[in-house]
């Protein structure tokens, strides 16, 4: 017994090491030995991922609010295709006058604002990072007076409706257009047409008459018979253009022979231009 005191030991332990439990001893062997409970706690170990996603999301939200009401904020609306109204004026009826992102924009939404005016089309809108935005349109002009049911419809030259007139009589200069054959008609919308074909047939003409510069010049587009469609010029001349094709020849036509029959003081009659280059006139 005193050998052993002598060494550093004690009776019935051989070494101070028993006291510890081994680092490489199997827990699960461990705890039975002891008499205790096998299992394992982990919870601590699955907060920590779960607290971890929880910090990165926080963050990353704050961050991105932080983005959208500093560095994306809009701060920049350039407007292009506006002529009769001022860009602030475009920007307004799309909604763009408020505080916004320019990652929230809904180009669905700011369309749907915009043409509540049916002088306005939506075009595109063009993102300019990180605060400018270019909202591209089209404003629609009054090119003619489509005439059905008692009601005159005033529309551009796509036959979208602009005004609506609860009259037959003339309400501008611009020319009458009959034969529609109208079913259909809503401010912002385009005219509907009991007849297959007639829409086409009015943005034909009336596309051909802009690019050469003479909507003026004609008081009557007349669009009954699709064979034999007629214009009425505004010194008195009937013309008769056929079908809807070859339209520029034909107009063209048109207006050569009308300009030489007003410089030999003949400001009536009957002009058949249904072939392209070729015209004929027949005096009242």
């Amino acid at each position: 017994m005193k050998k052993a005191e002598e060494n550093g030991n004690y009776p019935g332990f051989g070494d101070a090491d028993d006291f510890l439990p081994d680092l490489h001893e199997d827990s699960a062997a461990a705890g039975a030995r002891n008499g205790g409970d096998t299992r394992e706690w982990t919870g601590k170990r699955r907060m920590r991922p779960l607290a971890r996603l929880v910090i990165i999301i926080l963050t990353l939200g704050a961050l991105t609010l932080v983005l959208n009401e500093t560095l994306f904020r809009i701060r920049h609306v350039r407007v292009l295709g506006n002529r009769r109204y001022t860009a602030e004026e475009v920007a307004a009826k799309a909604g763009l006058n408020r505080p916004m992102s320019l990652l929230s924009i809904d180009e669905n939404r700011i369309r749907t604002e915009l043409e509540r005016d049916p002088y306005l089309s939506f075009t595109e809108l063009r993102r300019q990072f990180p605060n400018g935005l270019v909202l591209c349109i089209k404003e629609r002009a009054p090119c003619a007076n489509i005439q059905g049911g008692g009601v005159t419809y005033l529309v551009d030259e796509d036959a979208y409706v602009l005004q609506t007139f609860s009259t037959t009589k003339p309400v501008n200069n611009l020319p009458i257009v009959i034969g529609m054959q109208v079913s259909d008609a809503k401010k912002g919308l385009q005219v509907v047409s009991s007849r297959i074909g007639k829409v086409d047939e009015y943005r034909q003409v009336m596309q051909e008459l802009l690019l050469q510069g003479v909507v003026s010049e004609f008081e009557e587009i007349n669009l009954t018979d699709s064979e034999h469609i007629y214009l009425k010029h505004k010194s008195g001349y009937v013309a008769e253009l056929g079908t809807a094709k070859e339209l520029m020849a034909k107009i063209g036509t048109l207006r050569a022979v009308i300009s030489a029959l007003q410089a030999n003081s003949l400001t009536s009659g009957y002009i058949d231009v249904t072939i392209p280059g070729e015209a004929i006139y027949s005096p009242e």
